[in-house]
């Protein structure tokens, strides 16, 4: 409809790609492959393979929120129980928080209660890192990528970053580990405009190319 009413091309994509694309292009010198991590209300990952983001058939890949983790049974929004965005999605973070008794109402609420070691806070927080590293250990095994991207609300807690930065070197083949590099990006909301714009930019060189 915006494309007939204003005679301009129009393109969609997840957030997550859009992410990613522009941070690979932001980051234009190197020559890494990479895996763009968002955390937020679920769990999405783009990786970035030679420059490009890679899309499968129906566009749906990178859903790595809803991988079953063993052990968990809480019912995710997709109907199925156990995935992995309703042990690290922000909601669920908060649900979990206030019904043991500690009250917020945003996902800052949590990091604040693990710099006060709180500790139904803490035992959350190591539940994220074991379930959030096995995974993105396995990834990134299998796709021995150069670099690893997390995104998100609560990313720039230490406790996430040293956890998830420990669980993987720990546990990573050593030549793969010690050819990567792990970084994380607090989510900042005014950023959307500009990944946003950077879509519509790859794109429209690729239309005339």
């Amino acid at each position: 409809l915006v494309e007939e009413k204003e005679d301009v091309p129009v393109y969609i994509d997840s957030s997550t790609k859009t992410n990613a694309l522009y941070y690979k292009l932001k980051n234009a010198d190197s020559n890494s492959n990479l895996i763009y991590v968002y955390i937020g209300a679920g769990v999405t990952s783009s990786l970035v393979i030679d420059g490009k983001v890679y899309r499968c058939n129906n566009n749906n890949d990178g859903e790595i929120g809803h991988l079953i983790i063993k052990g968990h049974n809480t019912k995710c929004s997709c109907g199925r129980n156990g995935c992995l965005e309703t042990i690290i999605g922000n909601s669920y973070i908060i649900n979990k928080l206030n019904s043991n008794g500690v009250n917020v109402s945003s996902i800052q609420g949590f990091v604040d209660e693990l710099n006060k070691k709180n500790e139904v806070a803490i035992a959350i927080m190591n539940d994220i890192v074991n379930s959030l590293g096995s995974v993105l250990l396995n990834i990134v095994t299998f796709t021995a990528v150069e670099e690893l991207v997390i995104s998100g609300a609560y990313t720039h807690a230490r406790q996430f970053k040293d956890g998830i930065s420990k669980y993987i070197r720990d546990n990573c083949l050593s030549d793969i580990a010690n050819k990567l590099t792990i970084k994380f990006i607090l989510d900042d909301n005014k950023a959307n405009a500009i990944e946003a714009a950077t879509l519509a930019f790859y794109q429209s060189q690729s239309d005339f190319n």
